[in-house]
């Protein structure tokens, strides 16, 4: 079931959708995106550049494939990911 997050320390209104979750990093949440939701996290993310290699996400030089389906993993970029249904 899709559900929504954020960065940590973010405001409230910066809140994009995950296809699912991967296992969690320290106690953060995993997400799993669309590009189209990798596009909208990396701009809302103050410094970070984004630009692709063909499917290949490259955020702020770092190499970011997509899944068999076409979506990326953003655990493997060791952000700090909230889950926001989760919020009071």
């Amino acid at each position: 079931m899709p559900s929504t997050f954020t960065i940590d320390g973010f405001e409230r209104e910066h809140v994009w959708s995950a296809v699912r979750y991967g296992r969690p990093w320290n106690g953060w949440a995993t997400p799993v995106v669309t590009r189209d939701v990798l596009e909208s996290v990396i701009s809302a993310a103050e410094g970070e550049t984004l630009h692709f290699i063909d499917t290949t996400a490259v955020i702020s030089g770092d190499k970011l494939r997509p899944d068999a389906d076409g979506n990326y993993d953003l655990g493997q970029i060791g952000w700090c990911f909230v889950e926001t249904d989760r919020w009071d």
